[in-house]
């Protein structure tokens, strides 16, 4: 495989082959997801400084006693070069066991420099086939999206692909994942990926959505119409500040409730400090993670702070 791509073709992951990009794993599995644990975030920007604090941040995956697939959803700050790739992707990754399955998505951070460093990072450290994938076991199907690559977005060729890995699934529920999200409370929304994936909403063929983008962590009730659960687990590293909601403040974790909207489902936002920005703690909403432990048709899902500290564990 290339380690350099200087010209920079559609996603390999586009192309109709299902069986190149899908990944048998075992019925029991636990998957570590996060967005953006990678920014030059850091206030004084001190070098030292920087790298202790993506240390905080990785700790909380090496100390999980059980993680098979770590998954990151895209956007490398800030424009996604090969030396940030370098330097604040890989260089950060978390140390586990020889046999964990490394994945990263697109983000739209990443193509601001034409996506070299990203595609260069798949092809070298990742040994990742495309910048979308599938990992299947009995019970579970997960599809993981390119919606950077065309900017919040799929091309024709992408939906073929996953239509026909949906349908070659069998009764294997869906879990989708990606960097942008179908709809939201607090930012935009994501028509062309709500178009683009009509038929699998319309016949509520998928079980959950998983995205970042926005940085905060937001869990949402089943989608009326579309029936699945969004997650919004964009609160890796990026330093956001607090929500500018009435009761966003103290100095002690807690959720809260957003009404529902015309569209958007009700939800409840995690808001408290970041202890891991010591300068202005109450100032900035918490960073984070979450891990799927999949059993047999069951999956849970918890939501941990940087120090693997659980804040909410519940049936997916």
């Amino acid at each position: 495989m290339p380690t350099v791509l200087l010209l920079m073709p559609r996603p390999t992951g586009v192309q109709t082959s299902a069986a190149q990009f899908g990944v048998s794993v075992d019925p029991e599995l636990a998957l570590c997801a996060c967005l953006e644990w990678s920014p030059h975030w850091q206030a004084d920007e001190r070098e030292d400084g920087q790298k202790s604090v993506h240390r905080r941040h990785r700790v909380g995956y090496e100390l999980c006693s059980r993680c098979d697939v770590v998954l990151h959803l895209g956007d490398t700050y800030y424009s996604g070069e090969i030396d940030e790739v370098q330097d604040r992707l890989i260089g950060n990754w978390p140390e586990r066991p020889a046999g964990t399955i490394n994945r990263t998505l697109n983000g739209n951070h990443e193509m601001y420099s034409g996506g070299k460093g990203y595609f260069q990072a798949l092809s070298s450290f990742f040994q990742q086939p495309a910048s979308c994938f599938a990992l299947q076991n009995s019970q579970w199907i997960l599809v993981c999206l390119d919606t950077a690559y065309q900017d919040f977005n799929l091309d024709e060729k992408q939906v073929a692909w996953v239509n026909s890995i949906v349908n070659a699934a069998g009764t294997r529920r869906l879990l989708l994942f990606s960097h942008h999200q179908p709809f939201s409370q607090l930012d935009d929304q994501g028509p062309n990926l709500q178009i683009a994936l009509a038929d699998l909403l319309n016949t509520q063929r998928i079980h959950a959505w998983f995205w970042g983008h926005e940085h905060r962590l937001v869990l949402y009730d089943p989608h009326p119409t579309w029936g699945f659960k969004g997650r919004c687990i964009g609160h890796g590293g990026f330093p956001a500040f607090r929500e500018d909601l009435p009761d966003a403040h103290g100095n002690v974790y807690q959720w809260l409730i957003l009404p529902a909207q015309p569209q958007a489902p009700k939800a409840q936002l995690l808001d408290g400090p970041n202890f891991w920005i010591p300068q202005e703690p109450e100032g900035f909403s918490p960073h984070g993670y979450v891990v799927l432990d999949f059993d047999g048709d069951t999956v849970w899902e918890t939501y941990r702070v940087p120090n693997n500290i659980g804040l909410l564990r519940a049936q997916l």
